[in-house]
């Protein structure tokens, strides 16, 4: 097979965003990631752990998962802490691959990829 095949079994990527009253910046990654280009015959989930925000975050994630190519899965965390809702992302991972973004990260559209690594 070669490195531009498309793999028999699919690969799987989970990400695991912790997000706290930062709904504005949330809405900008998630647009970003719902907009990317994915990879053939890669399967992504996006878990958003919400780390008791009092902001619009849920409504935000609930509004996004309408449509959402993939799986976009919300969790609530109620301890007040970034490890924590990590720590609550991470546990249920079972991606091949696992990333993790923060609320104010943007996946950049022109981010070409050769051979498997990125390019200068």
């Amino acid at each position: 097979m070669s490195r531009s095949a498309t793999p028999a079994v699919p690969v799987t990527l989970d990400i695991v965003v912790a997000t706290y009253n930062r709904e504005a910046l949330l809405s900008r990654l998630l647009e970003s990631i719902r907009i990317a280009e994915q990879p053939p015959g890669m399967r992504i989930r996006t878990i958003v752990v919400d780390n008791n925000s009092s902001d619009g975050t849920r409504a935000l994630v609930e509004r996004a998962q309408r449509g959402w190519r993939g799986i976009l899965e919300y969790r609530f965390e109620p301890v007040q802490s970034k490890s924590a809702a990590l720590n609550n992302g991470l546990s249920v991972v079972n991606a091949d691959l696992v990333g993790m973004l923060d609320d104010d990260e943007e996946i950049e559209l022109a981010q070409p990829v050769i051979d498997g690594g990125i390019t200068e």
